[in-house]
């Protein structure tokens, strides 16, 4: 059902507090190629960011 929406959305922003990035967890509702923006309150680095870049997200710094 989540991905349906996310699929039927003309934009999708993923809200994320640096401290989350690198975290695993059970839960997912969508693929990088899904998202279209990324606001968080410092840039990703490393394979993160590689990831983010090659799924063309773009990343706002808050």
């Amino acid at each position: 059902m989540k991905a349906a929406i996310v699929r039927s959305a003309r934009r999708v922003v993923l809200l994320v507090d640096s401290s989350k990035f690198d975290e695993e967890t059970l839960v997912s509702f969508a693929s990088l190629e899904d998202i279209d923006a990324l606001i968080t309150d410092s840039a990703p680095t490393g394979a993160l960011a590689a990831a983010f870049a090659d799924a063309d997200v773009e990343v706002v710094i808050a």
